[in-house]
């Protein structure tokens, strides 16, 4: 990470919590959101992504020289970490139950 990212102010700390548009934020269902994704599909959204962007730089809200360099926060990804600890007590837990499973793991 380079440094001037690393002072760089937080997304919260940036947008104004009182604009409509935060405001709607907390008022909306994300759930529809994710069905709304789910019926366009990955290349609806890439479209409308796409549209969405070319209208605000059309528009001047938007300069094409802000697309040169993307921040991606990714903490809201979910993440296929395997805890060795976990699946062994697990594992152990089902050997002691007679329910079967390699009793060499445990």
């Amino acid at each position: 990470m380079a440094t001037d990212d690393f002072f760089r102010a937080r997304l919260d700390q940036m947008v104004d919590l009182r604009h409509a548009l935060a405001v709607q934020a907390t008022r909306m269902s994300w759930a529809q959101i994710s069905r709304f994704r789910r019926v366009l599909g990955e290349a609806g959204v890439e479209q409308l992504l796409k549209t969405t962007i070319e209208a605000a730089v059309a528009m001047g809200g938007v300069k094409k020289t802000e697309f040169e360099r993307v921040i991606v926060d990714s903490t809201v990804q979910s993440k296929a970490i395997a805890y060795p600890a976990d699946i062994r007590r697990l594992l152990r837990a089902i050997a002691q139950l007679g329910l079967g499973g390699p009793l060499w793991l445990c």
